[in-house]
C-alpha cells in the first residue's frame, strides 16, 4: 500500500501528541518521498531521541532527519 507524505505526516503528528514525554508544540514536521525531517526544540536529549524513535515505528516512513535543537534548562546546564 503506498502511502502519500500528506498521510505519513499526518500519522507522524498524530505520534508526536500522543507521546506524553514530548512537547509536540515545539517540533516541527516535514515529509519528503517518505523521508521525515524533525525540526525545533527539545528540553533534554533524551527527548530528542525519544521523538526519533516514535516517527521511526510510523508505517510508510524511509528515513528521519532529526534537525531538533536541544536547550537544556538552566537547571540541567554545567
Amino acid at each position: 500500500m503506498f502511502r502519500t507524505d500528506t498521510d505519513i505526516e499526518t500519522d507522524v503528528v498524530a505520534e508526536l501528541k500522543w507521546e506524553p514525554s514530548l512537547r509536540d508544540d515545539d517540533i516541527a514536521v516535514a515529509v519528503r518521498d517518505g523521508v521525515v525531517t524533525l525540526a525545533g526544540f527539545a528540553s533534554s536529549y533524551a527527548d530528542k531521541w525519544r521523538a526519533e524513535e516514535v516517527v521511526s515505528k510510523v508505517k510508510g516512513v524511509k528515513a528521519i532527519a532529526n534537525d531538533i535543537e536541544v536547550k537544556l534548562t538552566a537547571g540541567s546546564m554545567r
